[in-house]
């Protein structure tokens, strides 16, 4: 059963929510909307395990969003209240309070904004047990998950050449698992570049630091610090190349702090008007860092294909705009770009075309794995969307590898990475729509994981799981506000967590 938060973290949520509604007062043309969600579900395996057991669940969800932009205001905010009811087990009765929210306001005109974002959302723990994406099941690899976040910003222009901007992030996070301990991170960053100081060649400089404390003292603190200064050259109307170099100062390997030289190379690309190109290469004190990034746009399809190895936890990996971000986002996302590049409004069109599907933003928040350390993780994914005119295809293929950067010990945390000195997990997922008639959509997917951790401490040297789910979902309006969806899944996970479980359950949404 979910218990609610403790005062503390009422005070938190309550911060939260005043940082993001308050920009929303100030919106000029805002939307509100309510929302009704029930359904009566069927599993055979509520437990998600091999002693299987059988229930049914009724769901009532009401929730809340508002909406809206103004001259100098944005906001997004989404709130639900879920709760599920057990026929043959009520102790296994939840309720939980889900949100989703994020605000801007422009402090100075055209020189500071400050943004916020607050979210509460239920996570698996690890990803090693019962991959959960509902909340009726009642295994033990669930955790409610806080976080909120503060970011003033500003840009400025010195002169008609120089630009100077300068960031400052404060970052609030929390579970109910040891897995992610109640953590604070302060991170700043500026910049001052001339992009054409001697014509198609410019100059830059940086700085960025950030600062980890855990409040609960389960982790040691981390801080790194660094600085760096480039050289850039346009090669052609079209593509900039860039050369840096600097220094970097961190304790994410032990207790002292080690200072190492960082250099490489970048290069932004518009290939043609529909693909584009950008990345860098980088010599770091883990070895060769990259971010990679590929897209290609046909007039009724769309193509993109990145890579990365960096240094990451939890909070810098978890969110894109504000959003937790799962197959279905990341698809449709990339699909946007092209047509829409600012970022925030991209991801208010993503949520506003799943939201259509039945999909909530709650829906949208799983995530892997939680943890407190700092990992170096490497990730290359690929993502595409074929549309037709009645039918649409979207394919994401993603690999992530982490690795506990800490050998010492002194860095302690929850998680996987407190067990297992590395992770890997693959993951593909597909799905078709097809518009059956006017008013109903069939929505077909599949979804294969599997998940490795190694060099385990104590008895367990590796631990290993794989995950297939199958859906078929059948999507009819009623009305412009009322949707009925009927759906059955079929998932099964061997390995760590074996189970099987076969779902049926039917749906009524509607937004007042």
């Amino acid at each position: 059963m979910t218990h609610p938060p403790c005062a503390p973290r009422r005070i938190a949520l309550a911060i939260s929510v005043a940082f993001v509604v308050t920009p929303a007062l100030a919106v000029e043309n805002w939307h509100g909307e309510a929302s009704l969600r029930v359904g009566e579900t069927w599993t055979d395996n509520v437990n998600l395990a091999p002693d299987a057991r059988s229930d049914w669940i009724t769901e009532i969800t009401p929730g809340v969003r508002f909406y809206g932009k103004g001259a100098r205001t944005d906001a997004d905010v989404w709130a639900s209240w879920q709760n599920y009811l057990h026929a043959d087990s009520e102790q296994d009765n939840n309720s939980s309070l889900l949100l989703n929210a994020r605000g801007r306001i422009e402090a100075i005109e055209k020189r500071v904004w400050v943004e916020a974002n607050a979210g509460m959302t239920q996570q698996n723990t690890s990803m090693f047990g019962a991959q959960n994406t509902r909340g009726y099941n009642s295994d033990n690899n669930r955790s409610n998950v806080r976080t909120f976040s503060v970011s003033p910003y500003g840009t400025w222009h010195l002169g008609r050449d120089i630009d100077v901007q300068a960031r400052y992030r404060y970052e609030y996070s929390d579970s109910d698992s040891e897995a992610l301990s109640t953590q604070t991170t302060q991170s700043y960053d500026a910049s001052i570049a001339n992009s054409t100081a001697w014509g198609k060649t410019g100059w830059g400089a940086s700085i960025n630091g950030e600062y980890s404390s855990d409040t609960n003292d389960a982790t040691q603190d981390v801080s790194n610090n660094s600085y760096r200064v480039w050289l850039s050259h346009m090669l052609s109307n079209t593509a900039t190349a860039q050369v840096f170099a600097g220094q970097e100062r961190n304790n994410y390997q032990g207790a002292d702090s080690v200072t190492t030289t960082n250099y490489g190379m970048g290069l932004d690309w518009a290939i043609s008007p529909t693909m584009s190109f950008s990345g860098d290469v980088s010599h770091r004190f883990f070895g060769t860092g990259y971010h990679l990034r590929l897209s290609k746009r046909w007039r009724m399809s769309s193509l993109e294909a990145g890579a990365s190895r960096e240094v990451n936890n939890w909070s810098s990996s978890s969110t894109v705009n504000g959003y937790n971000f799962s197959p279905d986002f990341l698809a449709l996302d990339s699909a946007l770009r092209a047509s829409i590049p600012d970022a925030t409004e991209r991801s208010a069109e993503v949520l506003r075309q799943l939201a259509a599907r039945g999909i909530t933003p709650y829906d949208l928040m799983q995530l892997s794995y939680l943890s407190s350390q700092y990992s170096l993780e490497r990730r290359e994914y690929i993502s595409g969307v074929l549309s037709g005119v009645r039918n649409k295809i979207t394919l994401t293929v993603s690999h992530t590898n982490r690795r506990r950067l800490d050998e010492s010990g002194v860095v302690s945390g929850g998680g996987d990475l407190a067990f297992f000195e590395s992770t890997d997990e693959t993951s593909y997922n597909a799905t078709w729509s097809s518009r059956v008639t006017p008013v109903s959509t069939l929505f077909a997917s599949i979804n294969y994981s599997r998940a490795r951790g190694e060099g385990g401490t104590g008895d367990v040297d590796t631990a290993s799981r794989r995950t297939t789910s199958t859906a078929l979902t059948l999507d009819r309006k009623l009305s412009p506000q009322t949707d009925v969806l009927l759906s059955y899944r079929y998932t099964r996970q061997t390995g760590t967590g074996a189970y099987t479980e076969n779902v049926v359950a039917a749906t009524l949404f509607h937004r007042f």
